[in-house]
């Protein structure tokens, strides 16, 4: 078990996927600490920041985690924050995937440098590609079986569609963003 790992999220909403996540990270570490993202890399978020740190605090203190998630403050930077407290830099193989798709390495390649060991947990339908492990040769990997197949992605479009998404959602964050879910229906991806 690590010490201290970190991860970063959007949490655009907050769901049970991220949820599955973040306990795989309290197995596998003593601290996560999450570094909630203020926007997104190729897009505007649709939730506030404000109330996506909100929800990530209602599951932080749920008994699931144990207490070993923290919420840091967007303050320093993410190329800024110090990377030499953590034992990693946990990841969902959708993101490993993204940064390597287009033929050179996305900004997030820089991120991963700075940590050198990347803890990644697979997502069912979107585990890691051939050309994604090849990139990752150079860093210590983990790599840790599919613990959800639920896409922030597929949520927002269920909310367009009108679809009851509440189980989808932690129980305990559904109340904090579904009053935000036109802010969702009212634009795309």
């Amino acid at each position: 078990m690590h010490d201290a790992i970190l991860t970063m999220a959007a949490l655009d909403p907050l769901h049970n996927g991220h949820l599955e996540f973040f306990k795989k990270g309290a197995q596998i570490a003593k601290t996560l600490d999450v570094y909630v993202s203020k926007r997104g890399s190729r897009r505007e978020l649709f939730l506030p920041y404000e109330i996506r740190v909100g929800a990530l605090e209602a599951i932080a203190a749920s008994p699931e985690l144990n207490g070993s998630l923290n919420v840091l403050d967007e303050n320093p930077g993410l190329f800024e924050l110090a990377t030499d407290i953590y034992a990693g830099l946990l990841i969902g193989s959708d993101l490993a995937n993204q940064t390597y798709s287009e033929g050179k390495p996305g900004f997030m390649h820089r991120i991963y440098q700075k940590f050198g060991r990347l803890l990644i947990v697979q997502r069912t339908g979107y585990e890691l590609t051939e050309k994604a492990l090849m990139s990752l040769e150079s860093f210590q990997l983990e790599i840790f079986d599919p613990v959800s197949d639920i896409s922030g992605r597929e949520i927002r479009r269920l909310i367009r569609l009108g679809t009851d998404v509440k189980q989808f959602i932690p129980r305990m964050v559904y109340p904090i963003v579904e009053p935000y879910f036109h802010l969702i229906k009212n634009r795309a991806d």
